[in-house]
This record gives structure tokens, C-alpha cells and sequence, in this order.
């Protein structure tokens, strides 16, 4: 976590204590939710251990958003920052080891500390940049291309989400997924 903050600030001893405080740490069995949809987010956690995966259900079927590993945080910022009802799930794919910081407690360490408040600021800067990349890809890229990129940045997803999770998150079926897979391989690209 320490490492994970310090890309973003440099807090000092006091302000890591303060911080240090306010966390309490949750242990998921895989399968288990961390939240659900009808459920309110309070908390925002920080993936020490495990794999979180982000889905909806539309239809009957369950449609990957996201995957969170080691070093990620997660919450549904909508939910925790309006206190309206989420429509996201938020399932442990493996056993996690999550670090928890109430939103109550996170607005009290913003109003006590101007550095913490600075990463409240550019965490959230961040994952506008991600969401907004998350948008374009599937705008402007093809499936292959959307695949290629997961590949590129993410490889450790592939070796531990399976391929019907994978082409939901690619918004594909995981026919086509086989098909891209199969084109790469003999195309060597």
C-alpha cells in the first residue's frame, strides 16, 4: 500500500500514521462480494493480495467491467461519492487480503491533511485517465486491436481470469476470443 501511495505523494512518517489509522484490513474468499448491486459503497479498498473482478448483470448475464490486482484500488465511486445504490458487483476471483478506508473517515483525513487531500485529488485525476481510455478503446478499437492491448498492459489477467470473463471485458463472445487468439498465433502477430 505504502508503495502504492508513494508513486502518487510523499507523506511523512505523521501523515502515513494518520492514514495508517484509518485502515482496517478484509479477507475475501474467492467467490465472496465485496459489494453487490442494491448495495451502497462505503468503503474504497486496496488489493494486497487476490483479484477482484467489476461486473453487471444485464439480461442474465454477467458483463466484466474491470480487474483488480495486487497494488489496485477499487470502489464504485458513483455509489460512494452520491450514497445511491450501486449496479456493480465487485467479486473476489481468488482469496484477497483487502485494506479498507471508510469514505467517512477518508473525508475527515482530507479535511486534516492537505497532502492526503492531494492524493484524494490526483488518485481520482487517475482514474478519470483510465476510464476515459476504457471508453475510447471500445469507440475507436477493434476487438483484436482491445485485445492486443490487454496483452500489452495487463498479461497477469490473462493468466489468471478465465477467457469467457476476458471476452466479456473485451465486450466479445468467447468464440470470437478463440478466433482472435487463433488469427494472432498463426499470424505470429
Amino acid at each position: 500500500m505504502r508503495s502504492f501511495v508513494e508513486q502518487v505523494i510523499q507523506p511523512n512518517d505523521a501523515d502515513w500514521e494518520l492514514f495508517e489509522q484509518m485502515l482496517t484490513e478484509r479477507t475475501l474468499s474467492r467467490k465472496d462480494h465485496f459489494l453487490q448491486a442494491g448495495e451502497v459503497a462505503r468503503h474504497v479498498a486496496f488489493v494486497e493480495k487476490g483479484l477482484v473482478r467489476n461486473y453487471y448483470l444485464k439480461d442474465g448475464n454477467a458483463h466484466s467491467v474491470y480487474f483488480y490486482l495486487e497494488g489496485s484500488m477499487f470502489t464504485d465511486i458513483h455509489s460512494l461519492l452520491t450514497g445511491q445504490p450501486s449496479r456493480y458487483y465487485f467479486e473476489a476471483l481468488e482469496d484477497c487480503q483487502l485494506l479498507l478506508i471508510a469514505q467517512t473517515d477518508m473525508e475527515r483525513l482530507y479535511a486534516q491533511s492537505a497532502i492526503w487531500e492531494r492524493f484524494g485529488r490526483l488518485t481520482m485525476q487517475r482514474q478519470v485517465v483510465v476510464v476515459q481510455e476504457m471508453k475510447n478503446a471500445l469507440v475507436f478499437d477493434s476487438p483484436q486491436e482491445r485485445y492486443q492491448q490487454l496483452v500489452r498492459q495487463k498479461p497477469r489477467i490473462l493468466e489468471r481470469v478465465p477467457q469467457h470473463m476476458i471476452a466479456s471485458y473485451l465486450g466479445i463472445t468467447p468464440v470470437h476470443l478463440s478466433r482472435i487468439r487463433r488469427n494472432l498465433l498463426e499470424t505470429g502477430a
